[in-house]
């Protein structure tokens, strides 16, 4: 067990000692939210070369980023929440020197999981109701329930590969997280590759990718854990499921509010005058976006392991200190994202089409939506630090209020003069309410309080 102490018992200076630790764990975090997030994108590129005529391709190009967006709104942001426990409960014990219970960790995980995979599979499957109920086109929404049945197959393999990712992050090992879900990726491409440009599956062909993925990263990340080492007692797992619950349920609320915020865009981009156009534009802007938003989850993944291991070792100066120096790498990024949006973006998105309207539109979405990159930079890495302390539901009501409260009703207000760029500034002002209460958060927190509670929590 010494050894599992020995990344928090560094000498002095902490800040200079923290700096090192924060951006090794930071440096394979963002690569691996990268090379995660990259396999969806490009098979929704696939989509747009597709055989097909300029309507059709619309249709297909817009269920592509619909279905995706569904069903992160729904099984995916579910997944998120019950791993957030993960993050908080892992890492903690690895500060504490009690790396057996990660095994109890995980039972108590795939107790939440069984119960949830059906009704997760029932709303996918069902999911073109749902989608024409909430206003989207009658073809958009039979074209994105294709997908999404397919797609239902993914959730008990996303589970499996949250769980075992997770486990490994709370304890600093993340570089084999990285060689796994390369190896992941490379099968997306490859298998999505064929069954969508050379045979008769077509669109539907993308969702085989991403099964592909999952399954062989679930496959090798379950093999890096060394299950022999763990301890399992179901009678335990199930005395811990009280507190992992309340802290899923934070953790899916805190997602699934922002996330649902993201997400409304392209629910109301459906309602917006010629909606193909828009969703397609909103398709591209959103698949940038996120891939500069993948450092910012890698940032907020690096501050929960840190900060998580410090007070589970208690040791809140040290907590303090990943907290804030995961909030400046966060700013810089964002720097660079603004930077980038505005000289990248418009290049970017004639790798998904050269339909001159969806590029004009998606052009504008780039320029206008830039300067708000530095709030998402705070509140990413804010975020990270709530998890890692175990408190996920501060988060989770900054994130109802900035982006259920503020942002999706200003976006609504907004697209009725700006159109899709209003439906994208309405968001981006609850992205700034949140960084600024993350700001306020980190002011006044008081660190040895929070370790304390930890402290008795655990004893």
């Amino acid at each position: 067990m010494v050894k599992e102490f020995q990344p928090l018992l560094s000498p002095p200076p902490i800040s200079t000692d923290e700096w090192h630790h924060v951006f090794l764990i930071t440096i394979p975090l963002v690569l691996l939210q990268i090379l995660e997030y990259l396999p969806l994108p490009i098979l929704n590129m696939y989509l747009g070369h597709l055989d097909l005529d300029q309507s059709e391709n619309r249709v297909v190009l817009a269920a592509g980023g619909l279905s995706s967006l569904f069903f992160t709104t729904t099984a995916y942001s579910v997944v998120i929440g019950v791993s957030t426990a993960m993050d908080a409960l892992t890492a903690q014990a690895y500060g504490k020197g009690r790396g057996l219970e990660l095994g109890i960790v995980l039972q108590t995980a795939a107790l939440c999981a069984g119960v949830l995979c059906v009704p997760l599979a029932l709303v996918t499957f069902f999911s073109g109701s749902i989608l024409v109920a909430l206003g989207q086109p009658a073809d958009i929404a039979n074209a994105t329930q294709q997908l999404l049945r397919w797609y239902m197959l993914e959730i008990p393999l996303v589970f499996a590969y949250e769980y075992f990712k997770r486990v490994l992050q709370g304890q600093n090992i993340v570089w084999p997280i990285v060689a796994a879900i390369s190896a992941g990726a490379g099968v997306a491409l490859s298998v999505g590759y064929v069954f969508v440009l050379h045979t008769s599956l077509g669109f539907v062909g993308a969702p085989l990718g991403m099964i592909g993925y999952y399954s062989t990263a679930g496959f090798l990340l379950y093999h890096l854990m060394h299950t022999p080492s763990m301890h399992f007692d179901w009678a335990a797992a199930k005395q811990n499921l009280p507190t992992f619950l309340c802290l899923s349920a934070n953790g899916w609320l805190m997602f699934l509010s922002e996330f649902g915020g993201i997400a409304a865009t392209s629910f109301m981009a459906g309602s917006l005058p010629d909606a193909s156009t828009a969703l397609s534009a909103n398709t591209i802007y959103a698949g940038f976006r996120s891939l500069f938003g993948m450092v910012y989850l890698g940032i907020g993944f690096a501050s929960s392991v840190r900060v998580g291991n410090a007070l589970g070792g208690n040791l809140p100066i040290r907590a303090k200190t990943a907290a804030w120096q995961t909030v400046q790498l966060g700013s810089w990024w964002a720097a660079a994202s603004t930077v980038s949006m505005v000289l990248v973006g418009p290049l970017y998105a004639t790798l998904y089409t050269q339909d001159p309207a969806v590029l004009s539109e998606a052009t504008t979405l780039f320029y206008a939506t830039a300067p708000f990159q530095v709030t998402m930079g705070v509140w990413g890495a804010v975020q990270g630090t709530l998890r890692g302390s175990g408190r996920p539901h501060q988060g989770a009501v900054a994130n109802v209020v900035g982006f259920v409260g503020v942002g999706v009703p200003l976006a609504s207000v907004l697209s009725a003069y700006w159109g899709l760029v209003g439906l994208w500034v309405g968001i981006s002002v609850g992205f700034c309410l949140c960084a600024a209460y993350g700001l306020y958060w980190l002011v006044v927190a008081d660190w040895e309080a929070i370790a304390d509670d930890i402290a008795l929590q655990t004893a």
